[in-house]
């Protein structure tokens, strides 16, 4: 048999094999339904939401993002 044959026949069992344990792999994997992780999810997001400050909003004292009035002028950072 020709050796260009014989090395397109190895490689291609060799990359059926790393499928094939690709496969077992994912199958091996635990899954829930769509509606039980959306459920899941939106427990999570109402847990915290109330401490979420994009969510609640704050004193302006604490807004990470309000422009101080102690910096050089009173506009905000920008790139260009």
């Amino acid at each position: 048999m020709d050796p260009r044959v014989q090395y397109r026949i190895k490689t291609e069992s060799m990359r059926l094999r790393q499928d094939i344990k690709q496969l077992k792999r994912e199958a091996s994997i635990v899954r829930i339904p769509v509606s039980e992780a959306a459920l899941d999810l939106k427990q999570y997001c109402i847990s915290l939401g109330k401490n979420d400050f994009l969510l609640t909003g704050g004193p302006t004292a604490e807004n990470p993002g309000r422009v101080s009035p102690y910096r050089m002028g009173s506009r905000p950072c920008c790139l260009i």
